[in-house]
């Protein structure tokens, strides 16, 4: 097998220069393709491990996954309770069925993206609930890393009241 050095067309001025320009956009092709996809596959898999600990009712696993903030530092308990909640909601709705992560396209005001849990969209006869779904939000890159959640929402549409009080129940986010 001989070099590309060695080939005698590439030894031609314009067909050096025009090789070493295809070879510099193939490797930043591929480089920015890398990248893109990694932050989808780390958003994708951290919210898998959110399943996986509400699942095994791993709390520490959870707070693991939070981003280190003074509010985690000081909101331990109501972080606590928060799994607690969905871990019953889980229990209720999705024990023993397959969740589809939802990594969606929308970003809130200061960036972050968002990712829905679905834990039902029926209406319960006994909770009354028709909408119940764990948002988590991710980044903004520039400073929170992407496997890692910077804030979350247990939110939860209802036709009457239950246990969670009004329309919209909020789990203490981390901003």
């Amino acid at each position: 097998m001989t070099r590309v050095e060695e080939w005698p067309f590439i030894n031609d001025g314009i067909f050096q220069v025009m090789y070493k320009w295809f070879f510099i956009c193939c490797v930043l092709a591929s480089a920015i393709g890398c990248q893109t996809s990694s932050k989808e596959d780390k958003i994708q898999a951290t919210a898998q491990q959110v399943v996986q600990a509400i699942q095994y009712d791993n709390e520490k696993a959870f707070e693991a996954l939070l981003c280190d903030t003074a509010w985690k530092q000081e909101n331990e308990r109501n972080i606590e309770l928060d799994f607690e909640k969905c871990k019953m909601l889980y229990d209720q709705f999705l024990k023993g069925k397959s969740i589809n992560v939802i990594v969606t396209n929308e970003y809130n005001q200061v960036g972050c993206r968002k990712v829905v849990i679905p834990f039902s969209d029926k209406k319960d006869s006994t909770s009354h609930v028709a909408v119940v779904r764990l948002e988590l939000y991710f980044g903004p890159e520039h400073i929170m890393p992407s496997d890692k959640i910077f804030r979350y929402e247990l939110v939860a549409n209802q036709d009457m009241q239950s246990s969670f009080g009004n329309d919209r129940h909020t789990l203490k986010p981390l901003l």
